[in-house]
């Protein structure tokens, strides 16, 4: 048993894979039933507007007050996951007061600052060793829990641990993308010229901790307007704690914005567009 992240974990270590299985197979969990919060749409859930990711000019509700054609739409993105062919694995070994990790990372700086807070060392006392990172788009960014758990079982022991998820583990030792929901309100005149944009948009994180999907990073650079005003906000869920998936935010953000530029076009001029619209 160690304590991990002010958790106390139970760590099965052996000699060979079989064998760790066999010995976590036996182990008996009980849990303690909760009232879970399981999507951003729970009515149980508690968004937290995050600030300084806002930003806002001119005035947004009066220009789409005045706009000769406006339009206000919703679209959810569901989680999306990382899943590199290669699955995450780690070597850790620590000694003398040191602690030495072979792990795949985007980010070796990264990977061993947070080694050192799992471990509570200084990061002069770590080395991450990154020959190969094999496919990532983003998930190997980071160090996993896994990653800490195996230099803290190597610091018990005193001995080299690997650590290497399954499959299904991927799913849940590790973010992804987390889900969103955006609401866009686009104004414009009647020849095309933009004259208000506000969006809003939620992302789920972990009831504990905190992600941001900068879900408005490409809203407030896309189109040029006088009037904006754009607020994010995360929603702690019951879930995994999402991570980086490529184009963090952007990805998401695009595609709010061009769907709805595309929905703004077929409000005004769908008539004599049918067929495009219809497509799309």
């Amino acid at each position: 048993m160690v304590r991990f992240n002010g958790m106390h974990i139970a760590l099965v270590v052996a000699e060979t894979f079989e064998a760790a299985t066999e010995a976590a197979s036996l182990l008996k969990v009980d849990y303690e039933d909760g009232d879970a919060i399981l999507d951003i749409n729970d009515p149980k859930a508690k968004p937290m507007l995050i600030e300084p990711m806002g930003a806002a000019w001119g005035d947004a509700k009066v220009g789409l007050d005045n706009a000769e054609v406006k339009i206000d739409v919703t679209y959810t993105t569901a989680r999306e996951y990382n899943v590199p062919m290669e699955p995450h694995a780690t070597i850790a070994s620590w000694e003398n007061g040191k602690i030495t990790v072979w792990e795949p990372s985007q980010w070796v700086g990264g990977a061993r600052s947070v080694v050192a807070e799992f471990l509570g060392i200084d990061i002069e006392n770590v080395r991450v060793i990154s020959p190969y990172v094999g496919g990532g788009f983003g998930s190997k960014i980071g160090a996993h829990p896994h990653v800490g758990l195996a230099c803290v079982a190597s610091r018990q022991l005193n001995r080299p641990v690997k650590v290497s998820l399954t499959r299904p583990q991927t799913f849940t030792g590790l973010g992804g993308r987390p889900a969103t929901r955006q609401t866009l309100s686009i104004g414009a005149s009647k020849d095309g010229t933009i004259t208000s944009i506000a969006h809003e948009s939620w992302n789920e994180t972990a009831i504990d901790e905190v992600h941001v999907e900068a879900c408005n990073n490409v809203t407030k650079i896309m189109y040029a307007t006088p009037n904006f005003s754009s607020r994010l906000n995360v929603v702690p869920v019951n879930t995994v704690q999402p991570g980086w998936k490529r184009g963090p935010g952007e990805n998401p953000s695009a595609y709010a914005l061009e769907s709805a530029i595309d929905e703004l076009v077929c409000a005004e001029y769908g008539s004599r567009h049918a067929a495009a619209c219809q497509l799309g």
